[in-house]
């Protein structure tokens, strides 16, 4: 359409040079592409600054610094704001605050990008073979679902989760019951699942959360 035409960056370019072994980096398609097409406008050619949001997790940090680098060997500055639950972050997307973000759309965060899909577009894929579900550490004897309600007591009774409307809860609470798992479900945050795994694993101790 011609507001993509008027874009000053040829994003789909870029990230068809990365070829098909990626998934899930996204735009916002009405302010997003709103504010780059001003920027190749009369008047505004000097304005080259793109705004990309991030969540601090490892596996997306180094997507995330692949495609800052990209833009600025493109001749853009890019600034990266980090946030720390996927609802803020799809907030800011859909709001036009940022412009870009790597997200897992067909997993972790599948019902945050079901609420704003009509305001978003997926532009690219970026990585494959996601795998999410219950995981306990190493240490402990634990392979399969069907075995936890036989430790129940040595996990506290309970399965440490993470934002209450990410996809990943949603199907962690359809295996838990139907596997009938008598462990509770915790709702929190992603920051605070994973201190809660560290402080286990420092001690020792048995714990299951969603990853």
């Amino acid at each position: 359409m011609p507001v993509a035409k008027a874009r000053d960056v040829d994003v789909n370019a870029m990230f068809q040079r990365w070829g098909e072994s990626m998934k899930g980096c996204l735009r916002a398609a009405l302010g997003a592409l709103a504010i780059w097409a001003a920027a190749a406008m009369p008047g505004h050619a000097e304005d080259k600054t793109i705004r990309m949001g991030t969540m601090s997790w490892e596996d997306l940090t180094p997507i995330t610094g692949i495609t800052k680098k990209m833009l600025e060997e493109a001749g853009y500055t890019v600034k990266v704001t980090s946030f720390s639950e996927w609802g803020i972050a799809y907030a800011a997307l859909a709001k036009g605050d940022t412009q870009v973000m790597v997200s897992q759309t067909d997993y972790v965060a599948r019902d945050y990008w079901n609420r704003n899909k009509n305001r978003l577009e997926k532009l690219s894929p970026v990585s494959h073979g996601l795998y999410q579900g219950i995981a306990v550490p190493k240490y402990v004897p634990i392979d399969s679902v069907d075995r936890l309600n036989e430790s129940s007591d040595k996990f506290g009774g309970k399965i440490i989760g993470i934002e209450p409307g990410a996809g990943l809860m949603r199907d962690t609470a359809n295996t838990v019951s139907a596997y009938g798992v008598k462990l509770r479900l915790i709702e929190g945050s992603t920051a605070g699942m994973t201190a809660a795994l560290k402080s286990a694993f420092d001690r020792q101790d048995w714990i299951a959360v969603t990853l």
